[in-house]
């Protein structure tokens, strides 16, 4: 029984939050919009921290 039970609980845990989605994390909205999640200045900058790459500026559209 327990056996079965860790097996089950163990298939739903997420171990890693994917890198494109942990500055979500931090920001404290439930949801955003499509257009909000492809330009979040938080998101962005944390992906372009994991990437190596210089900051996007204020305003600018990356796309």
């Amino acid at each position: 029984m327990l056996k079965k039970l860790w097996a089950w609980a163990s298939n739903h845990i997420v171990t890693d939050v994917p890198a494109e989605i942990a500055a979500c994390l931090d920001c404290g909205k439930v949801q955003c919009v499509d257009s909000q999640f492809r330009n979040c200045p938080n998101r962005l900058a944390r992906m372009a921290a994991i990437k190596g790459l210089p900051k996007p500026a204020a305003g600018t559209n990356p796309n």
